[in-house]
Parts: structure tokens; sequence; C-alpha cells
């Protein structure tokens, strides 16, 4: 008897456990959450409700925070939020052109760089259609309070006018992107909330990012699904994270380190692994730049005017460098070579992350210790004074500023290579 009630009891027991865990085990079956609290369906959510899902830098490039968006409204189980910060800026387009909103450069960006970067795979299976920003209806239909928006500082460090607060429309016709003249203009939300249409250039930089998305809740069984069944990949495995081997690009944030080949690093020229940063980060691929420069080089020698594809220093880091630094099996998964950035990619980065120093090798080899000063890539050298022969090629000073024409491409400067791995392509 006394057996069969020691029985009975921790039956009960084991029952209440179950009614205790499995409000612990629903909490983790979806990525949005109101005030801590998971939310399972959109009919739990009241419209202006505010709702965390995914990440985002926010107070530096460093620092990862969750993305706050505001709910517009419901629809079925689905709910269209937008994001209560400027994110991030960037021009609408890279040239000044008519060009839709599904062909621009900041559609593009979107639905690649800040899909990427902001949600994790399990994440973005929640996601319903793509990634925008309101366009000129969307905005007049919102309450005047619901316009005003502040840029995060990670913003204001990508170039972001914070004394403005400028943010990207998407126009409804592509008739209105042309504006006033020949210059393409695109709409925007001002100061103090006002709409104006087709003012400023598509070109412009400093002007806010403000994503709008829908997540349909109907597909939290395909997130559940995609965090139990995670795919290796071979090529993950010669990345490492804080010594650690990934198995999963998901691992992986913007601006994480990871170490990949080897180089020389100290005075006396011994071999470590190479930290790199992640400034790029797509489906299937990841862009990475060296964390400090890891040599000292001309750009171009013998000296004269020539293109960036068959310069010398291109050269250096697809032959020298390359095998130097990386193994077969390495140089296998990258994609494209090893490159360096553009002056365009450079003022993209945080101004931060643009400043570094060199390595103890490199400055055996010429490289200044107190201040780096590293080369950029150019399709075609400038020559500065036309009929004097005088060229000179992008560089990033020592405080982050990017310089254009000021170096001439025959003196040695710090190099800071960049590389891009294709995790589609086995190692081999």
């Amino acid at each position: 008897m006394k057996r069969f009630v020691c029985l009975c009891l921790a039956a009960l027991m084991c029952i209440g456990l179950l009614f205790v865990l499995t409000p612990e085990s629903r909490a983790d079956s979806s990525p949005v959450k109101r005030y801590g609290r998971t939310i399972t369906s959109a009919g739990e959510l009241r419209m202006y409700d505010i709702v965390t899902f995914g990440s985002y830098p926010n107070r530096s490039f460093r620092e990862y925070a969750d993305i706050e968006w505001i709910v517009l409204s419901t629809s079925g189980n689905k709910a269209t939020l937008l994001a209560k910060d400027l994110l991030d800026s960037c021009p609408y387009h890279s040239q000044d052109l008519f060009v839709s909103w599904q062909n621009s450069d900041l559609n593009r960006w979107l639905n690649e760089s800040f899909m990427y970067t902001a949600f994790q795979g399990a994440e973005r299976t929640l996601i319903s259609g793509s990634i925008t920003i309101p366009s000129v209806d969307e905005a007049r239909s919102m309450p005047s309070d619901l316009l005003y928006a502040g840029f995060t500082p990670y913003a204001v460090s990508r170039g972001a006018d914070s004394q403005q607060g400028i943010w990207w429309l998407r126009d409804k016709n592509q008739d209105q992107v042309i504006g006033n003249g020949s210059r393409a203009r695109v709409a925007s939300v001002v100061q103090r909330g006002q709409i104006l249409e087709a003012y400023y250039r598509v070109t412009f930089h400093g002007k806010g990012i403000r994503p709008m998305l829908q997540i349909d809740f109907d597909c939290l069984d395909k997130y559940n699904n995609y965090r139990a069944g995670q795919t290796n990949s071979e090529a993950m495995k010669l990345l490492k994270k804080n010594s650690r081997t990934m198995t999963s690009l998901d691992e992986l944030r913007l601006y994480d380190e990871v170490t990949f080949g080897n180089y020389p690093q100290d005075y006396y020229g011994s071999a470590a692994p190479i930290r790199w940063i992640v400034i790029e980060k797509a489906e299937t691929r990841i862009k990475l730049l060296s964390e400090m420069a890891l040599d000292w080089q001309r750009y171009q020698d013998p000296y004269g005017v020539i293109s960036w594809r068959f310069c010398s220093l291109n050269q250096w880091l697809n032959n020298s460098f390359r095998y130097a630094a990386f193994s077969s099996e390495e140089q296998s998964v990258l994609y494209n070579g090893v490159d360096l950035l553009s002056a365009a990619e450079a003022r993209d980065l945080p101004t931060d992350l643009r400043t570094t120093c060199s390595t103890q090798y490199a400055i055996a080899r010429g490289a200044e210790p107190s201040v780096c000063i590293w080369w950029l890539k150019d399709t075609l050298m400038k020559e500065v004074q036309p009929g004097f022969s005088i060229y000179c090629a992008s560089t990033v000073l020592g405080d982050g500023e990017v310089v254009d024409d000021y170096f001439g491409v025959n003196g040695c400067k710090a190099v800071r290579p960049m590389i891009e791995i294709d995790l589609t392509i086995p190692a081999r």
C-alpha cells in the first residue's frame, strides 16, 4: 500500500512538472516577444504594440540589441511591423538615375545584407514576402507621432545625419521617382514628420532606413523545424570563432571576429592565425576584412598608370600572399581570390572599423608603428596632375578618413586584405 501511494505521488509530481514546463517550452517556440513574453499568434497583438524580433548593431558595430518594432496592423495570423528606430543609413541608389523600387540598391540591401544580418535562418522563415520601407501613402496613413524616429548610434557611425533624422520612403509609382529637372529624386520623411515627395536625390548619403516587414505566425512550425534540423557545411569547419569550430552560418553575426588561414604576425616572422572581421553576410557567402594590416607593399611597381586588375599589389595578393596565408583546402573555398576594399566599400563601414593598426611583422617591414594608412583598390589609378605623371590610389588614413588622390602608387602602404568565402563550395 505504501509503495502504491509513493507511485501515485510520483505520477502527480510528473503531471505537475508537465504543467510547469509546458509554458517554458512554448516560450521558445517563437522569436517574437512583447515585454519579454513570447507571442505565438497575431491575435495576441494590438495596433501600435511594440514587439522585439531579430537583432542588429545598436550602440556600436560590435554591440547588438533586439530590434524593436511597432505593430502597424494584423490580418489573419499575419502582423505588419515597422522598425521603431532608424536602424541604418545608406543611399536609395548608388547612381543618379531613374530606378524603380524593385531595382533599387536599397531594396537589394534590405533583402540581402540587412536580412542576413538581422535575422537568423530560423527567424527568416517567419518573414512573409520582402523586407521593404513604407510607401508615401502608407506614411500618410500613420499618426503623426509615428513618423518621428531617431537614429541609433550605429547608424550615426555609418554616416547618418543625426541632426536631421530624415528617412527614405518608397515611391508608389515609378513615374514619381523622377522629380525636378533631370535628377532622380525620391520621397522622404523630414523633421517634424513632414512628408516630401520627389525631394532628395537617390544618391544622397546620411538618410535613414526604417525597415518594414510582415510576420506570418502560421510558419512557426517551419521555424521550429529549422531550429531542430540545422545542416553543417564543410567550409564552415575551416573558420573558427573564439577558437571554436563553427557548424552553421547562423552562428556568425556581422562584425564578429573569426580566424581563417595563417600569416606572419610578429617581428620574427612567425605565422599565426589571421583574425578577420565579418563585414558582409549573405545566404551562402561571408565577406571578411583582416582585423589588422598584415603587410607593407607598393600599389604598383614599376611606377605608372594601370588598372587594379593588373597592378602589382593585386598580383602579390593572389600569388605570394594567397599561397603563404592559406592551405589548398582553404584556398578552395575562396570566392574570387584575395581583394581589397574599394573606396565606396570602405566608406560604408563604421568609422571605428576603418581605423586599425599594423601587425609587428608589417611594422618590421616598414609600416608606421603609430598610425596605419592602408591601400584601397581603384578601378583605374588617378593621374592627379595631368601631364606630370603623378599617379595616386585611394587609401584610408589613420583616423579612418577615406582619401582618393593623395598617396603615389610607388610608395609603400599597409595592406588589409579582404576575402569572400563561398559556403556552397565543398572544401577539398
